[in-house]
């Protein structure tokens, strides 16, 4: 049963439901011609179908799940106690080292997230100063009126 479509989603219950509050968002797209808009839509759908779940049909939780195949789908399973859905899988033993090499590369990639598109920072070259300056009396007294608080500044002023 179609709930809702625009230009870039379907909003549907499938078929052949997972469980009962099974709701699917389709985007007839591959993943890589989507807009960071067009992303943000979808999750968007998901999520507020999730809120849907919880509010009409008294879910206990949801399960969100993305995959890609003849477009991406985003498909929200409504959870309750005991509805037989079982996400179970046997952890990997992988030793401390190679968690943390990997860890480590996962987080290098990390830190160019929202970065793409922005302009690199210029380099900019500092030029070494001589140790000492000479400053003026004139130019001291000048420096030290631009420190003072504006407000300091009007009391002291000689009617």
């Amino acid at each position: 049963m179609e709930i809702f479509k625009d230009q870039l989603l379907t909003v549907s219950t499938p078929e052949k439901p997972a469980v009962k509050g099974h709701v699917q968002v389709v985007a007839p797209m591959a993943m890589n011609e989507f807009t960071k808009d067009d992303f943000a839509e979808l999750l968007s759908a998901g999520s507020f179908s999730s809120n849907v779940l919880f509010e009409a049909l008294g879910a206990q939780g949801t399960n969100i799940l993305i995959t890609e195949g003849e477009g991406v789908r985003v498909d929200v399973l409504a959870r309750t106690e005991g509805d037989g859905v079982e996400f179970q899988w046997e952890p990997q033993q992988v030793s401390p080292e190679d968690m943390e090499s990997i860890a480590t590369k996962i987080k290098d990639k990390c830190d160019y997230i929202g970065q793409e598109g922005k302009p690199k920072p210029e380099v900019v070259e500092i030029k070494k100063t001589p140790d000492t300056i000479t400053v003026s009396e004139e130019e001291q007294k000048e420096a030290g009126k631009r420190s003072k608080n504006y407000l300091v500044r009007q009391l002291e002023r000689i009617p």
